[in-house]
């Protein structure tokens, strides 16, 4: 049953509640190297770059660390005045207690907010730095020239690892990471054409599942258009060149042939494995009339590559007909000078350590950041068992630490407390595959409803509109058919928020 409360929170806040539920887990290995990895960057270009203005603090900002303490590295290292900004108020809690975890003294002051409209004062800050992040956005341009604005003339803006889109890819669907390849994907992985039906970055589905912007299309000239005017200190690009992109670029019939073959040869190994599982997935392989039209592009690319003789020249038109990660280091343009003042441009209410920016709408309030029930975690097994009955559920501590809450049975129900206000809950599941086939869940509160297929293992975020008079959640898995799955500890609920939600004239 449509619910506009619902459809227009939605229309608002789905990357933000996806983004939320997404970080709420922070079991990443990898977050102490990258920061590390991002500091050295960062310092170089502070050290060898960056005119200084005698007497003031340096000023640094971080875009989306997510979990990275980049931010606090550089206030520990260069007494700055850092901040960092992020989506997710949780991240910016997380990483600054693994900064304290890590003996790093500098602090750095968190935001969390929406990066097409950031808090902080015009020509504030003398160096931003972002990280695979400014693809999370349909509008890049936005993103930029927010990051941009927010620069003083003479600072260092610095673009780490972002997507450049490729003209010879099909985007037909998007991948799984390479650690979870299906069958399907991993056929056309070993034929060197899976960056050509699906994307030229792999990996996106997950977090295409949770409602989370994905946008691996960015055309080289919105990069290009976006940071015009402004001195180029680093301009790296490194195209994503496989068997296919290589015959291509040879330029000359024998390799076109020689692409067409890999092509099709790909393709028809991968048709037998188009069973239930993968169409559920959303996979699907081009026609004879788009794999013509495909060769015939690449036919016009690959002259138009060959055609250049200046090696900058060709590298760009690779990276543009291929795809290509895209490293960019600028000076902003204008003289050498910086706003006065507070940081912020506008006043910001404080929770628990952060500063909260997230958008407001002028129709809708919902309160993102309010905890209306315990977190999945060991020491909140006695408030847990309240809202996940120990008869459907059962705690459960994975080996890296995550600990999740798993169906005993084929039903199971969540328990929500007495409220006041309507409410969405992101309920994120791990879903575990079964030998019997593909199976189905279904959530039910009330009148509302969601249901999802389960081909393979993986995570994935549910969104249920609960009104503040449903006091009960059902969970139930079932085979195509409708009858009931009885598939314990196939389903692992590893976050449980609950959103309260309101029209503002209520």
């Amino acid at each position: 049953m449509p619910n506009p409360l619902f459809d227009a929170v939605n229309a608002v806040y789905t990357a933000q509640l996806g983004e939320i539920a997404w970080h709420e887990i922070a079991v990443d290995p990898s977050i102490a190297t990258i920061t590390a990895e991002h500091t050295m960057r960062v310092r170089m270009a502070i050290d060898s770059l960056l005119v200084r203005e005698p007497g003031r603090a340096l000023r640094f900002l971080e875009v989306a660390p997510y979990c990275h303490y980049t931010a606090q590295q550089i206030a520990d290292e260069y007494g700055a005045r850092a901040h960092a900004f992020d989506i997710s108020p949780d991240s910016l809690r997380t990483a600054a207690r693994l900064a304290r975890e890590a003996g790093v003294a500098g602090e750095a002051v968190g935001t969390a907010g929406d990066f097409h409209d950031l808090p902080y004062r015009d020509d504030w800050f003398d160096v931003v730095f972002v990280a695979s992040a400014v693809h999370h956005t349909w509008r890049p341009e936005r993103v930029v020239a927010e990051m941009l604005r927010v620069l003083r003339p003479g600072g260092l803006l610095m673009l780490d690892n972002e997507p450049v889109g490729g003209r010879l890819c099909l985007y037909r669907f998007r991948s799984n990471r390479p650690e979870s390849y299906t069958a399907f994907e991993r056929v056309l992985a070993e034929h060197g054409v899976l960056n050509v039906l699906s994307s030229p970055f792999l990996g996106s589905r997950p977090e295409a599942l949770f409602g989370m912007v994905e946008n691996d299309r960015i055309p080289l000239a919105t990069w290009e258009g976006a940071l015009a005017g402004h001195e180029r200190l680093g301009w790296e690009l490194t195209p994503v060149v496989g068997a296919f992109e290589s015959a291509v670029e040879s330029g000359d019939g024998a390799g076109l042939e020689s692409a067409r073959n890999l092509l099709t040869g790909a393709i028809a190994a991968a048709r037998p494995l188009v069973d239930e599982r993968a169409v559920s997935l959303g996979y699907s392989l081009p026609d004879d009339v788009e794999i013509e039209a495909l060769i015939a592009r690449a036919r016009e690319l690959s002259g138009w590559i060959v055609a250049a003789r200046d090696p900058a020249e060709r590298l760009r038109r690779r990276a543009d007909a291929f795809g290509a990660a895209l490293r960019a280091l600028v000076r902003k343009a204008g003289d050498v000078r910086a706003a006065t003042g507070a940081a912020f441009r506008r006043e910001l209410p404080v929770d628990r350590g952060v500063r909260i920016d997230l958008p407001r709408d002028a129709a809708v309030e919902i309160g993102l950041d309010r905890v209306l029930l315990p977190t999945i975690a060991p020491e909140a097994a006695e408030a847990l068992a309240a809202v996940f009955p120990p008869e459907d559920w059962q705690l459960y501590t994975e080996g890296n630490g995550v600990h999740v809450e798993m169906n005993r049975g084929a039903r199971a129900s969540i328990r929500l407390p007495p409220r006041t206000e309507d409410g969405i809950l992101l309920l994120r599941l791990y879903t575990v595959p079964s030998e019997a086939g593909i199976y189905r869940i279904h959530l039910v509160a009330g009148d509302a409803g969601e249901s999802f297929t389960v081909a393979q293992g993986e995570s994935r975020l549910a969104r249920l509109f609960v009104p503040a008079t449903i006091d009960r959640i059902e969970l139930a898995l079932a085979w195509p058919d409708g009858q009931a799955a009885e598939l314990p500890m196939h389903v692992r609920a590893s976050v449980c928020r609950l959103v309260p939600v309101r029209w503002r004239d209520a």
